[in-house]
């Protein structure tokens, strides 16, 4: 079994929650970025590049490649321009390092009509940039014998900006309604920890193939509110929807990690109710 684990995009949201991870299971990280680690932890080999598919080789190493936007409006901006960037760094990536090597993808790539929880035998949808560009270096991966995390949406601590978690988090400690942009839409949320493990527990792994991540339960934006305002002790007060709600719209992805415990013996820690009871407390 490696000792080492090389994670690109090392100073991103999930990055730098799996370099703690490794380190915490004694696996020397090497911590590859574009940007400075802030607070980089002894034990890290930290490696900046200009570009991802300037990364050397990394002997007796597994890769777990996560340097890749998040940000799905973003990505659609940049358009074609973005798959061929994404795919030829997923290709110089493969190329170079011949060990274990762990893609990590998005549930999105299942589209978000079903409310069923997806199985990875499930069929996936090529409806924009973002998806497009996922299973392309998807296909690469597979092709050269790694492994794809489909992974659900990550929420923790700290909080990223931008999320119905920021925006409830910001309105709590204020009176009158709170608003949120859509409460339809219902993901499969993921403690960041969570995630960090289950990256680790592939990386560290052997068999191969593509693997889901989440908690099999999709929870609207308008329930996240909800348990908030409860947890806090605010459930008098009104929720404003921003967004026309369409409630005939089947807007819902929910992963079936059923493949993945049952290979690495992974599964979530921390419950919904949990994890939103974590992010309360810390305004507190």
């Amino acid at each position: 079994m490696t000792q080492r684990v090389a994670v690109t995009g090392a100073s991103g949201y999930i990055g730098h929650a799996l370099i703690k991870e490794l380190l915490c299971r004694n696996i020397e990280p090497i911590a590859v970025c574009r940007t400075p680690l802030p607070e980089c932890p002894a034990g890290v080999q930290l490696l900046q590049v200009k570009e991802y598919a300037d990364t050397p080789t990394f002997p007796d190493t597994a890769l777990v490649h996560l340097a890749e936007s998040s940000l799905v409006s973003e990505v659609e901006q940049r358009g074609e321009s973005y798959i061929l960037e994404t795919s030829n760094n997923t290709a110089a990536l493969l190329a170079k390092n011949r060990n274990r090597f762990v893609y990590v993808s998005s549930s999105l790539v299942y589209g978000t009509k079903s409310s069923k929880p997806h199985g990875t035998q499930d069929p996936v949808t090529r409806n924009c940039v973002y998806t497009r560009a996922k299973l392309e270096s998807e296909k690469l991966v597979i092709d050269a014998g790694g492994v794809v995390a489909r992974i659900g949406n990550v929420y923790g601590l700290p909080v990223k900006p931008r999320t119905v978690f920021s925006d409830i988090l910001d309105q709590l400690p204020k009176t009158g309604p709170v608003h949120i942009r859509d409460e339809n839409p219902a993901r499969d949320y993921l403690w960041v920890g969570d995630i960090a493990k289950g990256l680790a527990d592939i990386a560290l792994g052997t068999t191969t193939g593509i693997y889901n991540l989440g908690s099999g339960v999709a929870v609207s934006a308008g329930d996240i509110a909800r348990k908030m305002l409860a947890i806090h002790d605010s459930g008098n007060r009104d929720m404003i929807s921003i967004a026309t709600l369409d409630t005939k719209s089947i807007d819902v992805i929910a992963l079936d990690s059923t493949k993945t415990t049952n290979n690495f013996g992974w599964q979530p820690d921390t419950t919904i109710n949990e994890g939103l009871a974590k992010l309360v407390r810390s305004i507190k």
